[in-house]
Order: C-alpha cells, then sequence, then structure tokens
C-alpha cells in the first residue's frame, strides 16, 4: 500500500508503534520490504494488553494532534490496530482499516476483539476476501463503506518472492523440501504449560520422521527455557528475517503455524499446514490469477491433530 500511495502522490508518515521491537521481528520487516523508517516510533514494548494498549493511546494522540492527517490507515487485529483506531475516532480523524471483516468466531482471542472494535469506528472497511464482506454486512456496515481488495499479505509475498529466493536461506539451513516448518508464539499456545508440553512432544514425534525447524519468538523461547522443556528432534533457531522466512516456509513439505500471515501466504503456495489454535480467521487469498487455496484445519488440543496423526 505504501508503494502504491508512494505512486500516486499521496503524502504518508509511517507510525511505528514499537508493540514488536525485537530486531529480527522489527526493523528487518522495514529493510526486507523496502520501506523507509518510521517518521515516528512509539517504542512501547510488551506489556499486558491493557498497559500496551493505554501506552500506545497515549503516545500516539500527540502525533496525530501535530499531523491532522487525512486519514489513519490501521493494519490487521494487533493492539496497535484498536488503540490507535481510537485514538484516532476520538480526535475526528478518517479511519481505514485493512484486513477488514475478519472473523474467529472466538472472543477469548485478543486479536478478536481487536478487529471487532476497528472494524466498528473504521470509516472504510478494506476487505481481503468476499466472506469478509459478507461478514461486515451481517453485522450492519454500510455497502458503501466496504470495498474488496484483496489480501495485502499475498501482495507483499509476491514481490518479495524474488528477493526470498535469492537469500539461500534454505539452502544454507539445509532444508530440502522434506523439512517441516513450525510457528508458535499465540499465548493460547504458549501459555499453557500442559498446552505447550503436549505441543513439543507432538513435535518430537514429527521429529523421528522428518527435520523440524523451528524459528522461534524470543517470548517462546523464553517459555520453553523457564520450562525446561525437551526439544527432542526439534532445531530451535533464531527468529528469521522475512525474506529468509518466505525463503524456507516455500520450500518446506508441511507448516505447523499459529499466525494469520504465514497461513495466508501458505493458502496462495497450496502447502499442507495445521493451525495450531480451535478456532481460525483464516484469509481465503482471492488472487489475480482466480486460484482459491484450500484453507487449513485448525487442531485442537489432541496431541494426534498436532502430529499429523488425524
Amino acid at each position: 500500500m505504501l508503494r502504491a500511495g508512494r505512486r500516486v502522490g499521496v503524502e504518508q508518515l509511517v507510525v511505528h508503534t514499537g508493540q514488536h521491537y525485537d530486531a529480527l521481528l522489527s526493523s528487518s520487516f522495514f529493510d526486507d520490504l523496502g520501506i523507509a523508517p518510521p517518521d515516528h516510533n512509539l517504542e512501547v514494548g510488551s506489556g499486558t494488553h491493557a498497559v500496551q494498549t493505554a501506552r500506545i493511546m497515549e503516545r500516539f494522540e500527540p502525533v496525530l494532534v501535530q499531523h491532522r492527517p487525512d486519514w489513519l490507515v490501521v493494519y490487521g487485529d494487533v493492539n496497535s490496530t484498536m488503540a490507535t483506531a481510537l485514538v484516532a475516532a476520538k480526535l475526528g480523524v478518517r479511519i481505514a482499516h485493512v484486513e477488514a471483516g475478519l472473523r474467529s468466531g472466538d472472543r477469548a482471542m485478543p486479536e478478536e476483539i481487536n478487529r471487532i472494535v476497528a472494524d466498528r469506528i473504521a470509516n472504510l472497511l478494506l476487505t481481503p476476501s468476499r466472506d469478509a464482506e459478507e461478514t461486515l454486512r451481517r453485522e450492519g456496515a454500510r455497502s458503501e463503506q466496504i470495498v474488496f481488495v484483496g489480501n495485502v499479505l499475498i501482495d507483499s509475498l509476491v514481490h518479495a518472492l524474488p528477493h526470498a529466493r535469492a537469500t539461500g536461506a534454505a539452502r544454507r539451513l539445509g532444508a530440502d523440501g522434506s523439512h517441516v516448518l513450525v510457528t508458535l508464539h499465540r499465548p493460547s499456545n504458549v501459555d499453557d504449560d500442559g498446552r505447550l508440553r503436549a505441543i513439543l512432544d507432538a513435535l518430537a514425534t514429527i521429529g523421528r520422521r522428518r527435520r523440524v525447524l523451528f524459528p522461534s519468538h524470543p517470548r517462546t523461547a523464553q517459555r520453553i527455557a523457564a520450562l525446561g522443556l525437551p526439544l527432542d528432534g526439534v532445531e530451535l533457531l533464531a527468529p528469521l528475517p522475512y525474506h529468509e522466512m518466505v525463503d524456507v516456509m516455500t520450500r518446506a513439505t508441511t507448516r505447523n503455524v499459529r499466525s494469520r500471515s504465514p497461513r495466508a501466504r501458505i493458502n496462495w503456495r497450496v502447502i499442507p499446514r495445521r493451525c495450531r489454535r480451535s478456532s481460525r480467521a483464516c484469509v481465503v487469498p482471492h488472487i489475480h490469477r482466480g486460484l482459491k487455496a484450500g484453507m487449513g484445519v485448525p487442531a485442537n488440543e489432541s496431541s494426534r491433530h498436532w502430529s499429523g496423526r488425524e
């Protein structure tokens, strides 16, 4: 969207809330995606949902007052999405929500609350899929608010794929295409001791048959270390930069994923994967070539689901 805006001469300011602050999960994305350094970095860091949301609102309000933009564009369903949208709504700044209308139906997920709030107060709802449009209409959104624009995650993947291939990350890691790639950091999986143990047990089972690569979110690695959990047959890696992750991901046999962004990209590449949660708000990628890829099946608490034996 930034590239499209630049092409038509839209003046744009980028605000990085600092919700994600690890270099490999933050600044590397700016580099890999060719985005200029942010105009403002709020550096809110980690905290509870309430603390993080409050920090974002408190630090974002002066930025919005200073610049008084015509529009605020928010993406996805993280705390930054909801917090900045609330500030804009109270200051009378129009809001466009990219990836509007996605729902899991599970309000125990913090992201579900963020999605609903952002969609309720947004002036323009930019949807990634036709079912998202239908959801918004059922919830009372006006037709003139809704614009189907497609999946920006797939746009970024198509743009990034040649660069990802050039990294040679899969070759460097010895990922020959028979490997299984894992991502895992959703609180419902990581913060529940029993569930985390079950997932790692299942991964160890997979690891006896295939090579398992696990680029771990720092928080997940800390939880594993704190509990002293074994990682038999699982190669725990530092987070991979975006292009390297794409290279390893698109060459894998199977992905066990917990994040909607990799799931959407995997759908587009038509690669088997299992979602590590009991509900989903996964984007069906309606893309230019007309491919509608299969949706992944969310896994429940059964380790048989997680290990692929069902």
